[in-house]
C-alpha cells in the first residue's frame, strides 16, 4: 500500500513539474506547439474550468469530451490500485474505457474536420 500511495505521490510531482515547465515557456499544449496539429485534449483545461462556473455553453465550446475523457483515464489508473481491483476488473475497466476513448476520438476528429478546436 505505501509503494502505491508513493508512486501515486510521484505521478502528481511529476504533472505538477511539467505544468510549470509548461507555465514557465508559455506553452498551451506541447502537441500543438511542436506539430500545429491540436491534440484530442485542446480546450480541456478551459472546459473544465467553465465548467466549474457552470457555464455549459462555453464547457460545450471547448470540449465537450473533457470530463468523461478524465473520468476515463482515473478509472484506468484506479484498476491497477489494490483497493479497487475486485471492483474495476479487466473486464469492467475496459467496457468503461474503451468506449469512451472511441467517442472522444470519433469528437476530435468531427472537430478536426469542421474546425471546431479553439
Amino acid at each position: 500500500m505505501e509503494k502505491k500511495i508513493f508512486q501515486l505521490l510521484e505521478i502528481i510531482a511529476f504533472v505538477c513539474a511539467y505544468v510549470l515547465v509548461l507555465r514557465i515557456f508559455n506553452i498551451t499544449c506541447p502537441i500543438r506547439a511542436i506539430t500545429t496539429i491540436p491534440c484530442p485534449g485542446c480546450g480541456s483545461t478551459r472546459a473544465v474550468l467553465s465548467l466549474a462556473k457552470f457555464n455549459f455553453a462555453d464547457y460545450f465550446h471547448y470540449n465537450a469530451m473533457a470530463v468523461p475523457a478524465a473520468f476515463a483515464v482515473v478509472v484506468f489508473i484506479c484498476s491497477d490500485m489494490d483497493i479497487f481491483k475486485k471492483i474495476l476488473t479487466k473486464k469492467v475497466t475496459y467496457a468503461i474505457t474503451i468506449p469512451i476513448l472511441a467517442s472522444d476520438m470519433v469528437y476530435y476528429i468531427y472537430r478536426l474536420i469542421f474546425n471546431l478546436i479553439p
